[in-house]
């Protein structure tokens, strides 16, 4: 039986790092060539690893990296599952206060989703949001309105929680969550 891939997926980037386990660690150059497995460099043990692709073959999730020379598939069962971060850029924010972090949080999240936010308008809804309520939840009116789509979570398990994640679903709004 010829093995094919099943999925193949391009996501917005993200941070994994490498589980800790006992063993070498390996990745695979090219895709589906499981015949050709390389170690991992001992370098490379520590490091955050970006992640710009997905997909599913030989029955496993494999997760496409680019390293400073090195770039190929490590399988998701190596990944810990325990650290994600998103490739979100850094944003300058005029002072400290809690005001600016707001607007520098949102505006970083909104570029990262490909929506970006005049920052004056952003600063008003924010300080209208900041004077009257201050709750998690009452943001996702703003969210909903900027990125034209809702998914409501509030059933779903931890699990499908994480696929949405995994997939760059991270418009998701959920109350279970946010609270």
């Amino acid at each position: 039986m010829k093995k094919t891939t099943v999925a193949d997926e391009h996501t917005k980037p993200f941070f994994v790092r490498l589980r800790k386990i006992p063993g070498d660690h390996w990745y695979l150059p090219e895709k589906g060539n499981t015949k050709n497995k390389q170690k991992m460099p001992k370098s490379y043990l520590t490091h955050d690893f970006s992640i710009n692709q997905i997909s599913f073959f030989n029955n496993q999730v494999w997760y496409y990296f680019e390293g400073e020379n090195t770039s190929g598939w490590l399988a998701k069962r190596n990944i810990s599952k325990a650290f994600r971060r998103l490739a979100v850029k850094p944003l300058k924010q005029r002072t400290a206060t809690d005001l600016d972090n707001y607007v520098a949080a949102l505006m970083m999240l909104f570029d990262y989703a490909d929506q970006p936010m005049d920052e004056a308008k952003l600063r008003d809804w924010v300080q209208g949001w900041h004077d009257n309520s201050r709750k998690l939840l009452d943001l996702s009116e703003l969210i909903i309105n900027q990125t034209n789509s809702i998914r409501d979570l509030n059933q779903a398990d931890f699990r499908q929680l994480n696929r949405q994640l995994l997939r760059g679903k991270t418009n998701t709004i959920t109350s279970k969550w946010i609270r």
